[in-house]
């Protein structure tokens, strides 16, 4: 008999997460070792709360993501969560305090859920090393329609950044600063050969001071079938594509959400 979740987390991101999720899938087993109730909002650029389009996906900000609905109605169960890619809205116009709302919406539903959370800072000592004609790659690359320029962009990440620490100190949430190391020329992306030390490192903070050392493997096939999972809603080319949830199941019984 496949044995049911004990515990939930929590995943709330974008393009890290996203393209990091199977490492950061196998790091929550191996750190809290047994079956999990995943939920996972994230998507490459998406926002925090107004609807992002990549590629011809729509998808919803993760603040109106139907993930709180279900936490609200699923068994209580003891809950770690993630806060990470905050930013994105920085480079698609939005107020920062419009920003900083939609952050302290999700963290306040974590509270409700009685969640240890973490939550990451914006990469700000990797955005610091940015010049004028590598910043206009990266917005072209990422942010098409943005007219932000490097030195209004560097100004409202470190706004945010600061009322995000502060959304964090207030909620006695771990907040995270990060390691500069990890990234590379793309200065908001952790490199692919560092994401069996960072998500360790960030996600070992649900555990408290001195946690034991996480060893990863990595599995194509547990990417691959995380990459197929459909998500709760989402649109594709005007396609609207709906899934219930849980679409995943591993062996152990760990459970997939996806929003």
């Amino acid at each position: 008999m496949v044995p049911a979740p004990t515990r939930r987390v929590v995943l709330i991101g974008a393009s890290n997460l996203t393209m990091g999720i199977s490492t950061v899938v196998e790091t929550a087993q191996r750190l809290l070792d047994e079956p999990l109730d995943i939920m996972v909002a994230m998507g490459h650029g998406r926002s925090y709360g107004a609807v992002s389009s990549v590629l011809g996906r729509k998808i919803s900000g993760i603040f109106f993501a139907h993930l709180w609905d279900d936490l609200a109605h699923r068994p209580p169960l003891p809950t770690v969560a993630l806060v990470t890619d905050i930013g994105n809205d920085v480079l698609y116009g939005k107020p920062v305090n419009r920003l900083l709302g939609w952050v302290e919406g999700c963290l306040d539903r974590l509270v409700e859920a009685h969640a240890t959370t973490v939550i990451t800072e914006l990469p700000l000592a990797s955005l610091r090393t940015l010049r004028p004609r590598r910043f206009h790659i990266v917005r072209s690359l990422f942010f098409s329609h943005s007219d932000l320029s490097l030195n209004e962009a560097l100004a409202r990440a470190e706004e945010v950044n600061a009322g995000v620490v502060q959304l964090g100190q207030n909620r006695k949430m771990t907040v995270f600063p990060g390691n500069s190391a990890w990234y590379g020329l793309d200065p908001i992306h952790i490199r692919y050969r560092d994401w069996s030390n960072a998500w360790p490192a960030i996600l070992s903070n649900w555990k408290g001071p001195d946690p034991q050392p996480i060893r990863l493997q990595g599995s194509l096939r547990r990417w691959l079938y995380l990459q197929t999972r459909m998500p709760y809603e989402r649109s594709i080319w005007r396609l609207q594509q709906r899934r219930d949830q849980p679409s995943g199941r591993f062996s152990n019984g760990t459970l997939i959400s996806l929003y």
